[in-house]
């Protein structure tokens, strides 16, 4: 990714936390320009239209875009709305280059929205395209993963992974130390309920920054 632009682009709805700052200076230590962070959904995906339509070829070396505090309800039809205009065809600009999605589910419904099972019930499959990773999060039954003022524990442990290894380890190696340590952390149970995390890649080689 040597002289080509890292992109990231960070949603936040609920604005309680600091996550999605502490998020953002995270990937700003590691080379990557982050545009403000949006309180919706639905506004990113139109400044992306316009990041696609203006970027140049081969100009960009990595991609990410961050869901935090999604709702449960938006958090899976946003995955397949955001993964959807990242195909080669509907992104030239993207193409050739390592998408890296994060989301945070606020609280899920019943059964998980799982990426590789079949489109039955509540269960959604998300398109999965050429060098795309997915990390996310969620949370068996429907309560919140925390609390008004309190920080996630998943973007909290992702971002003090970032800071710690972000520049010294391959990021599947990254994420899943991060999934470990968020899955037998404390904070993974509360009130019985277990929130569970998804890794699903087909980056096309290893990823460092």
């Amino acid at each position: 990714m040597e002289n080509k632009t890292r992109v990231a682009y960070i949603v936040d709805p609920k604005c309680s936390t600091n996550d999605a700052a502490d998020f953002r200076r995270a990937l700003e230590r590691i080379g990557f320009k982050c545009e403000p962070i949006y309180n919706d959904f639905e506004t990113m995906c139109k400044d992306l239209e316009k990041f696609k339509e203006t970027e140049r070829k081969n100009k960009i070396g990595c991609f990410i875009c961050a869901v935090i505090n999604q709702d449960h309800e938006k958090a899976g039809s946003d995955v397949i709305a955001l993964t959807s205009k990242l195909t080669a065809d509907k992104c030239q600009s993207l193409k050739g280059v390592p998408k890296l999605i994060f989301i945070e589910a606020v609280e899920i419904v019943g059964r998980f929205h799982a990426v590789d099972a079949p489109e039955t019930g509540n269960i959604l499959k998300i398109p999965i395209t050429a060098d795309l990773l997915v990390f996310r999060s969620w949370r068996k039954e429907c309560l919140p993963i925390h609390g008004k003022h309190e920080a996630s524990p998943f973007m909290k442990i992702l971002t003090e992974n970032l800071n710690e290894y972000g520049t010294k380890y391959e990021i599947l190696k990254l994420l899943t130390i991060t999934s470990g340590e968020f899955q037998s952390s404390e904070n993974s149970k509360n009130n019985g309920s277990e929130r569970k995390t998804q890794i699903a890649s087909t980056l096309l080689k290893e990823l460092m920054f």
